[in-house]
C-alpha cells in the first residue's frame, strides 16, 4: 500500500471517494456499523467508510486501493465485535454531514489530481470497435503532430465509407477509453469548441479533467451521420483486423 492509498483509504476516504464521483462519474457508497443502544433500545448507525461502486460490476468497487470486491473491503473494514456492517448508496451533501468537519475541498481537488495520473488505476476500460482510415501501413498507433479533423488525436470512426476517406488501409480497432467525454452531437461538441475559443484549448481543458478522449455520438459528415471518437493518447488501441482497399 503506498502512502497515498493509506491515507486517502482511512482519515480521507470520504474526500477521495467524492473525488472518484466527480472525476468518473461514479456511485457514491459508504459502509456503515449498525449498533444496537440499550439505553434508548434502538438501533443507530456509524459511518465507517466511503467509496465508490463499480458501474458495470454489482461485486466490485472502487477506493483508494483500486478496484477490488465488495466483500474484501466489508472485511477489511473495522468494526467493534457488536456492531454488523452494511454498505448503501450515499451522496455527497450525506458525506459532508455525516463527517466530523465535513468534506475538506482542497483534499478533493488533490485527490482529483491524483486520480487523474493514476486513470488506468481507477478507471474502468470500456471498448468499441471502430475503423481507422490510413495512407499508412504501421503495426501499432503512435500519437504524431498529424492533426485530425477535429483537432490533434487519432480519430476513428463506425463507418466504412467514412474511414476510406482518409486512406484506402482500414484497420480495425479495438479501441479503450477509460474516461471519455461524451457529446450527443457534433453541434454540442461545436459548442464547447466556440466556448473555449480552439479545439486545442478545449482538449487541454478536457484532458485538465481527467478525460483520455471524446465521444461524438451522433456527428454529421459529409458521407452522413457516423459515431466518432478521438484518443488523445496512444493506450489502449489494439489492431484487430488490417485491408487495404481499392
Amino acid at each position: 500500500m503506498t502512502k497515498e492509498e493509506s491515507i486517502y483509504c482511512k482519515g480521507l476516504c470520504a474526500e477521495f471517494a467524492v473525488a472518484l464521483s466527480e472525476v468518473l462519474n461514479y456511485k457514491l457508497g459508504k459502509v456503515v456499523q449498525i449498533s444496537y443502544d440499550d439505553f434508548s433500545e434502538e438501533n443507530y448507525e456509524t459511518f465507517v467508510h466511503a467509496f465508490c461502486y463499480h458501474p458495470k460490476d454489482k461485486k466490485l468497487i472502487i477506493d483508494s486501493l483500486g478496484i477490488r470486491s465488495l466483500d474484501e473491503m466489508l472485511k477489511d473494514t473495522y468494526v467493534d465485535k457488536k456492531g454488523k456492517i452494511k454498505h448503501k448508496k450515499t451522496t455527497k451533501k450525506e458525506l459532508d454531514e455525516i463527517t466530523m468537519e465535513g468534506l475538506y475541498e482542497e483534499v478533493v481537488n488533490n485527490a482529483k489530481e491524483y486520480i487523474i495520473s493514476n486513470i488506468d488505476k481507477y478507471g474502468v476500460l470500456r471498448t468499441y470497435d471502430l475503423l481507422h482510415g490510413s495512407r499508412n501501413n504501421f503495426d501499432h498507433f503512435e500519437l504524431s503532430k498529424k492533426i485530425s479533423q477535429r483537432g490533434p488525436g487519432i480519430f476513428f470512426s463506425d463507418k466504412l465509407k467514412y474511414a476510406k476517406v482518409f486512406g484506402n488501409i482500414i484497420y480495425l480497432c479495438r479501441v479503450g477509453f477509460f474516461n471519455p467525454k461524451e457529446y450527443i452531437d457534433s453541434l454540442e461538441f461545436t459548442i464547447d469548441e466556440m466556448r473555449h475559443g480552439s479545439v486545442e484549448k478545449l482538449y487541454t481543458h478536457l484532458k485538465s479533467q481527467g478525460h483520455d478522449g471524446i465521444l461524438i455520438k451522433r456527428s454529421k459528415v459529409s458521407t452522413g451521420t457516423i459515431f466518432e471518437a478521438i484518443k488523445f493518447d496512444a493506450n489502449n488501441i489494439e489492431i484487430l483486423e488490417k485491408s487495404f482497399i481499392k
